[in-house]
């Protein structure tokens, strides 16, 4: 019996790379040896056997389990958001030639690249991946909605239509993830970003009473989005989709936070003092407040394990 769950468990982690693979078997070997040999599972071998089945899980519970955790491939999610990037400065030349005579090579444009980004991210089932092209087209699509019946006209209707569903997909997979709380971070902290930042453009919330922090901020922010905005971004993307350290991927959260905070173009504009605050500390809270929540579950799971 314990023979043929291996055999099932070592199918289901084909993607895995050997060596992890067979750690993984390993471990789940050992703790099978363990189990028959304990007296608190049962009387009897076959008692224990069915005990320590029913305590493992199926061999796919167990393999999804440590993909969440080991990420097979995540380089390949990794390039699939970063390597996109890149050609960010070549598109945009490209439509500064294309404006003048296709009115259509503007914002919509860049939709029609990043939608099948998304999809590719659902196809791979890669929360993350999908999350991030989620948020990049949120922001964009914000941009068209927030012109009801202005530059784009009857379009409106449906770009808003198309933001109102992938703000639903990324509610349904950051519920869906919820229990992972490095993903909800990863997808809420953007998402919340993007919707504030839309909002205080809306209203104009401006202010020339600036004093000597806020000056200062506004200096780092303008500096930040002209020499360092793509390296903060791709930095923090690095760290998030490489390691399989935690620690390390709530650190590189406090990075995308930080260039979240730092990194966009529409804080150039003179709002009020207070705004640049908010938008330097508010995705710090959110990270500090998920890695909290996440260490405070800890001596819980311990306890229900042990």
């Amino acid at each position: 019996m314990a023979e043929e769950y291996i055999q099932k468990l070592r199918k289901q982690l084909k993607g895995f790379p050997t060596k992890e693979q067979e750690a993984l078997i390993e471990e789940i070997s050992s703790h099978i040896e363990e189990g028959e040999e304990d007296p608190q599972m049962g009387k009897d071998a076959d008692q224990r056997r069915k005990k320590l089945m029913n305590e493992l899980g199926s061999p796919k519970e167990i393999a999804d389990g440590f993909r969440e955790t080991y990420r097979p491939n995540r380089w390949i999610d990794f390039l699939l958001v970063t390597v996109p990037l890149f050609f960010y400065p070549y598109l945009n030349n490209l439509y500064a030639i294309l404006m003048p005579k296709y009115s259509w090579a503007d914002v919509r444009l860049d939709l029609v690249i990043h939608l099948p980004l998304i999809a590719i991210g659902l196809w791979r089932r890669s929360a993350p991946m999908t999350l991030f092209w989620i948020t990049v087209t949120v922001s964009q699509l914000l941009i068209i909605a927030t012109e009801i019946y202005g530059y784009y006209g009857a379009q409106t209707i449906f770009w808003a239509s198309l933001l109102v569903a992938l703000l639903v997909m990324a509610g349904y997979l950051l519920w869906k993830n919820r229990d992972d709380l490095l993903i909800v971070v990863f997808g809420l902290m953007p998402l919340s970003m993007c919707i504030l930042g839309s909002m205080l453009s809306a209203l104009h919330v401006t202010d020339y009473s600036f004093g000597v922090v806020g000056r200062s901020l506004l200096l780092v922010h303008t500096t930040y989005i002209e020499n360092l905005a793509f390296y903060g971004l791709l930095g923090s993307m690095a760290l998030f989709f490489l390691p399989t350290n935690r620690s390390l991927r709530w650190l590189s959260l406090v990075i995308y936070g930080l260039h979240l905070g730092l990194g966009h173009y529409y804080l150039n504009e003179v709002f009020a003092a207070w705004v640049y605050y908010v938008w330097a500390v508010l995705p710090l809270v959110i990270v500090f407040c998920g890695w909290w929540l996440e260490q405070s579950k800890k001596p819980q799971l311990e306890l229900a394990t042990s």
